[in-house]
C-alpha cells in the first residue's frame, strides 16, 4: 500500500545495493538477482561499529544511514517486486522509506 509520509516522520530503514556489501546482506534471486538488501545497519555516529535496526528515522536520516553503509534507500519498485523481503529487523510488515 502506498503512503506518502512526511519526510520528518519516523519510519523504518532498509538499504539496497547492487553488490553484496557484507556477510549479512541478502539477495532474493530470480528477477531480483542484482539487488542486495539489509536492515541491520551501522548508525550515523563514527563510533557506531555494531549493526542495529532503525525504527523511527526521518527520510534524511534514512538516506544518510544507507549512504554510511555504502548503499541507498531501496526504491519503490524494488519493494513492490519483492526484492527486499527478509532482510531483518521485522521490517517486512513495516512502512520503510523508499527512494527514487
Amino acid at each position: 500500500k502506498d503512503v506518502q509520509a512526511e519526510a520528518t516522520s519516523g519510519h523504518e530503514v532498509r538499504c539496497c545495493a547492487t553488490e553484496k556489501l557484507g556477510d549479512t546482506w541478502r539477495n532474493n534471486g530470480g528477477g531480483c538477482s542484482g539487488i542486495w538488501h539489509e536492515s541491520d545497519l551501522l548508525g550515523l555516529n563514527d563510533d557506531d561499529t555494531t549493526l542495529q535496526c532503525f525504527y523511527t528515522s526521518t527520510y534524511e536520516e534514512a538516506v544518510a544511514i544507507c549512504d554510511k553503509n555504502n548503499a541507498q534507500v531501496c526504491s519503490k519498485q524494488q519493494i513492490e517486486d519483492g526484492c527486499v523481503k527478509g532482510s531483518g529487523c521485522g521490517h517486512d510488515g513495516d512502512m520503510i522509506w523508499t527512494g527514487p
